[in-house]
């Protein structure tokens, strides 16, 4: 039986009051719930023992991998070592012939991670996918030289600058020492959470 048409119109405004009431208690309990993001934190002094303490990085690297049972070359070139800065590049000789741009994201652990800039045409990758430089064999002073470069970092003039042409000897600083450099460590490439390629590098 069809309902009245007074009574119809009322059971309409109801329904919209009851659906406009939820919609204003659904915006308040939005406002009132805590926001989740991903959990961030700061991890000083926990650097591996193993670690390569980052200005040894810099450099010019080469090994030679097999793929496809056939010998190709590659060669790894760090210029600097700066938290999201390009760092570098991975270069494949042939049959490969391709290059990969670095950008430095870290020390994750007893690894330096560095992340793929987009556009190589070298391998399939994502943005979470990396290349890891680890040492080859145990390296002593790395915890050590860190906390020394952050101290340095700290003591720094903000408004300080390199001269150009003027040296340590004629403005009456000692000479720095010679940092020890490594010789060997190894690269790794992580795609996809697998290791899917590994060389020893050699200091050139």
């Amino acid at each position: 039986m069809a309902k009245p048409v007074g009574q119809e119109s009322i059971e309409r405004g109801a329904v919209r009051s009851i659906l406009s009431a939820a919609v204003v208690l659904l915006g308040l309990l939005g406002a009132v719930a805590p926001a989740y993001a991903q959990a961030a934190r700061l991890d000083i002094g926990a650097v591996s023992r193993n670690l390569i303490p980052p200005r040894m990085l810099i450099g010019d690297w080469l090994t030679i991998i097999r793929i496809d049972d056939r010998p190709q070359p590659v060669r790894l070139r760090i210029h600097t070592i700066e938290p999201g800065q390009t760092a570098g590049k991975l270069i494949y000789a042939s049959p490969k012939r391709c290059t990969v741009d670095l950008e430095y994201g870290g020390p994750n652990g007893d690894e330096h991670i560095f992340y793929i800039v987009p556009f190589t045409n070298c391998f399939r990758y994502g943005k979470a996918d990396y290349i890891a430089l680890v040492a080859a064999e145990p390296v002593s002073g790395a915890s050590s030289d860190l906390t020394r470069q952050a101290e340095n970092y700290r003591k720094m003039s903000r408004n300080q600058e390199a001269s150009a042409g003027t040296s340590d000897a004629s403005s009456g600083r000692k000479a720095p020492l010679e940092a020890p450099k490594i010789e060997i460590m190894q690269y790794v490439v992580n795609l996809g959470g697998e290791r899917v390629e590994l060389g020893l590098l050699t200091r050139q």
